[in-house]
Order: structure tokens, then C-alpha cells, then sequence
């Protein structure tokens, strides 16, 4: 017991200097990382023209039709296709997976005058596997293929039917889907 006294009274400021620094080291590392954009963020292209994040996507697109600029947005050319194509889903019922469902929608341009989204979806492993079998009854559903390619890396799958593609990723734990295999390829290359 003397001895470590006699160590205290001899080196306390060095461990004092010590235990600070590893303190300031500590609350350094965790400030570095808090500025990080984490989620969903990460996979987001710049620029978007808009996001939105929900936990119920069906909800979400309702609730938007209903609004004026929601009334206004469907009778705009694009509008159109894009409601065109949310009902095609919805009516096979392959996006009731979105309900209730964290997701994060970002609308980007993939053309000078065109525009397509952009779904970002937390998923973990047995959620994949229950996407990835609903999105494969939809090839049954709609006599169609999934065709899947290698991107930079990625395994970007894609479907088309009745005259859309859909095409999805799967990253970090998140199912990326859009209508534009162009943003998919867009967020492969960040």
C-alpha cells in the first residue's frame, strides 16, 4: 500500500496529463463520428430535388394525392407515371411491405426533364429474404425475369413489366429500389 502511495504522490500530475488526453481522445473520436450523415442519408444522390422519410409509405402517397400540389403533381406528365406506377405495385400488392415500414424517398433528375425516385429501406436479414421473395412473386405475378448484373461491385437486380423497370440493390443492411436503374448506378459509384 505504500508503495502505491508513494507511486501517486511522485507521478500524479503525469496520470492526470495522461488520463486527460485519453479523455479528449475519447470525446474527439465520438464528435468526429456525430457529424457523420448516417442511415439512409448516405446513400442519397446529390442533388435531389426533394426528400421525404415516412413509416408508412402507402399512408404517405394518400395522404400526398389528396393535397393540391399532390392533385397537381399527378396531372403533370411524370406525376401521372409515377401514380401509374405506385398503383401497379400497390394493386399486385408487392409494396405492402412498405407499410408500416421506415423508408426514406428521394426524387431526382434522371434526365433534363425527367424524374424517378429513389426508395432507401432499412432491412435486416430475414426482412431481405421476405422482400426479396415478394418481389419474386412479382416476376410470377407479371411473367417476368429478374435479371441481375454486376455494377461496380453491386449486384443490381431489375425487372421489367408492363412496360417499367424496377431495379434494386441491397447495402449495409438496405433494400435501394427506383424506377431508374440510372440513380441506383449513381449511388454505386459514390
Amino acid at each position: 500500500m505504500k508503495k502505491v502511495t508513494i507511486f501517486l504522490k511522485n507521478y500524479w500530475k503525469s496520470i492526470s496529463v495522461f488520463s486527460i488526453l485519453i479523455i479528449i481522445a475519447i470525446l474527439f473520436y465520438y464528435w468526429q463520428n456525430s457529424n457523420k450523415i448516417k442511415g439512409a442519408w448516405v446513400f442519397i444522390p446529390n442533388p435531389a430535388v426533394f426528400v421525404i422519410e415516412t413509416n408508412d409509405f402507402i399512408k404517405t402517397w394518400k395522404d400526398f394525392e389528396k393535397q393540391n400540389i399532390g392533385k397537381w403533381f399527378i396531372q403533370t406528365n411524370y406525376g401521372n407515371i409515377v401514380n401509374e406506377r405506385i398503383n401497379l405495385l400497390n394493386n399486385q400488392n408487392q409494396i405492402s411491405f412498405l407499410k408500416k415500414r421506415a423508408c426514406t424517398i428521394s426524387a431526382h433528375f434522371v434526365a433534363s426533364q425527367e424524374i424517378d425516385f429513389l426508395f432507401t429501406i432499412p432491412c435486416k436479414q430475414k426482412e431481405k429474404e421476405e422482400l426479396e421473395n415478394q418481389l419474386t412473386q412479382l416476376t410470377k405475378i407479371t411473367n417476368t425475369k429478374i435479371f441481375t448484373r454486376n455494377y461496380k461491385g453491386f449486384m443490381l437486380q431489375e425487372v421489367i413489366f408492363e412496360d417499367n423497370r424496377l431495379s434494386w440493390f441491397w447495402e449495409n443492411d438496405y433494400l435501394l429500389v427506383s424506377f431508374s436503374a440510372v440513380i441506383l448506378e449513381d449511388v454505386a459509384r459514390r
